[in-house]
């Protein structure tokens, strides 16, 4: 395998009328573009099929316990117990994104809560962690104690290992996945299947000749996280010092750096296998090339071996072979809606809670005007205290997108643009 020792886990359900979930292994290529592993239909995501999914994820993949290996997923239930009785000895992130948007519910209209939460997510070092997570503590006691509840070492890059050589504690190579084969999901079973095999046929054949094509040492997007993080030099300073080792000043903070190792005390080189600020401000100063010390994971060779085979064709059903047995037509949709489980639904919607239980009309008692044109409460645009304020404007209506679009997406989807939430330097 020449993808990185990491799988992104996750679940999501089929739109179609045959109801269940598909269940799918996404890895990270050299470009830090997401690569389908795998994929399967089951009824519904639970311990059992967990458990034969990554049974086979094991034997094809040789992962014995897990040594060595990360996998990154929510925290379904099933998952987790699946994960600990198959591969034990794994290191199991979590969907930082996932905790963030449970504490949401729990404390919704708190633009503060957010930043302070991804510091958490986001640091690389244990005293980065201590310091953040006593920032939410001063922030709200609430947060705090139901942040805790959540067990946020496991989404923490701090308490991470670097033999994977990914900064990932999000889920954006799933949710990637999940929405580049959203039409698909609304199609039968067999059709479902046969297209995506035959878009990630295409996708590997796209990403195979933009390799072949790429005569530079490390894949575009490698390069790119280079620039960026050199355009933050002039705020480092180099001290030098012996065997390799040097001390990079930051503002008021120092860090060591060890050429020979590898290694920064903020933990990212290690981590993500690119240098971060710091190694190279040491670089730059020592006239180094910098592609000597990114790791082997990034370059542009194994790029080319990841994409260098694809899934075989596979003939069309006119040549599938006759099994001869009764072919048993789907449930009808009445059957199908009979036979759901659960409560019967109400009719008649929840009355609100400044609303009378007998009338049927909704009376404007307990309402809050808004203001159109400022956003203000308990005034309309007649009446607006602000008339030099510009009107808001209605958002833009979403634009209706056909299924070559979202196919043609699949094919160049690599990730989101960027990290799931914003890097907190």
């Amino acid at each position: 395998m020449w993808c990185r020792p990491i799988f992104g886990l996750d679940g999501c359900f089929l739109k179609c009328t045959l109801k269940g979930q598909l269940l799918a292994a996404v890895g990270r290529d050299a470009n830090n573009g997401m690569y389908p592993i795998a994929w399967a239909v089951v009824d519904v995501e639970n311990e059992d099929n967990w458990t034969w999914f990554l049974q086979k994820l094991q034997f094809d993949f040789n992962l014995q316990g897990g040594q060595n290996f990360t996998i990154i997923s929510d925290r379904q239930k099933g998952l987790l117990n699946a994960v600990e009785r198959i591969l034990p000895h794994v290191e199991h992130r979590m969907y930082a994104r996932h905790i963030y948007g449970n504490l949401k519910k729990l404390f919704p209209r708190q633009a503060e809560m957010k930043t302070l939460f991804w510091r958490v997510a986001e640091s690389t070092t244990v005293r980065e962690y201590e310091a953040s997570i006593a920032a939410v503590q001063r922030y709200d006691m609430r947060v705090y104690e139901a942040m805790m509840e959540k067990n946020p070492k496991n989404c923490s890059l701090a308490f991470c290992s670097p033999m994977s050589s990914c900064l990932d504690v999000h889920n954006n190579i799933s949710e990637s996945f999940n929405n580049a084969i959203d039409p698909a999901r609304y199609m039968p079973m067999v059709e479902m299947l046969e297209t995506i095999r035959r878009t990630t046929m295409v996708r590997i054949d796209l990403r195979k000749r933009i390799a072949a094509d790429n005569d530079r040492r490390f894949p575009s997007r490698i390069t790119k996280i280079i620039e960026a993080e050199q355009r933050k030099l002039k705020y480092c300073k180099m001290i030098p010092g012996g065997d390799g080792r040097c001390e990079v000043k930051e503002a008021s903070i120092s860090y060591s750096v060890n050429m020979r190792q590898r290694t920064c005390a903020c933990r990212k080189w290690e981590l993500g296998g690119i240098p971060c600020r710091h190694a190279l401000r040491v670089i730059t100063e020592k006239k180094l090339n910098y592609e000597d010390y990114i790791s082997s994971w990034y370059l542009n060779t194994r790029q080319q071996q990841i994409y260098s085979d694809s899934i075989r064709p596979v003939n069309g059903m006119r040549f599938w072979e006759q099994t001869g047995t009764i072919v048993i037509p789907p449930p009808s949709l009445e059957e199908e809606l009979e036979n759901m489980k659960g409560r019967k639904p109400k009719p008649k919607r929840k009355k609100g809670k400044n609303e009378s239980p007998t009338k049927k009309k909704v009376n404007r008692s307990g309402r809050v005007m808004h203001c159109s044109r400022c956003g203000g409460e308990n005034h309309n645009i007649t009446k607006c205290p602000r008339p030099g304020v510009p009107k808001k404007r209605p958002p833009p209506r979403k634009k209706t997108r056909t299924m070559a679009e979202n196919e043609q997406d699949f094919m160049n989807c690599d990730d989101f643009a960027g990290p799931s939430q914003p890097t907190q330097e």
